[in-house]
């Protein structure tokens, strides 16, 4: 099976989750459309219900259950950025793919395990609470492209 950048699977083994991630910002209404079709056709193997785009400063949503054309939750990412890339001077600016990967993963093997619990100050965390995801992905686990 092939793997975006990060899929996180549940407990029982099935993917919850599709990261997709982007060094660069172009979140254009019509940019964000066309990136979500594009990745929904390229996850349909395997079938994740949430996927998300993630750029340095922003997460975009979509349950891939909603009807086409729908508007993904948008959260912040700036305290995920805070807490897991404390030594990277302006990781909103500064962070390329690579390091955006390896602190998203973080964050999310984490939130997996039990080692971070969801915090009403985080945008990103509140994220995963409201849409169901994190409650799937408790004990669950995470794969990257790339292995870190």
């Amino acid at each position: 099976m092939s793997l975006r950048d990060i899929t996180v699977y549940a407990s029982d083994d099935r993917p919850v989750l599709v990261v997709e991630i982007k060094g660069h910002k172009d979140a254009s209404r019509e940019n964000l459309e066309r990136l979500r079709r594009s990745l929904a056709s390229e996850v349909h193997e395997v079938k994740p219900r949430f996927l998300l785009l993630a750029q340095r400063d922003d997460l975009f949503l979509w349950d891939l259950t909603s009807k086409v054309g729908a508007q993904p939750q948008v959260a912040s990412a700036k305290s995920v950025l805070r807490d897991y890339a404390k030594s990277v001077p302006d990781p909103e600016h500064s962070l390329r793919k690579d390091g955006l990967q390896m602190v998203l993963r973080s964050w999310l093997d984490d939130l997996a395990l039990g080692i971070r619990k969801p915090r009403a100050d985080s945008e990103a965390d509140q994220l995963l609470v409201s849409s169901g995801i994190y409650q799937d992905i408790r004990q669950g686990r995470v794969e990257a492209e790339i292995d870190l």
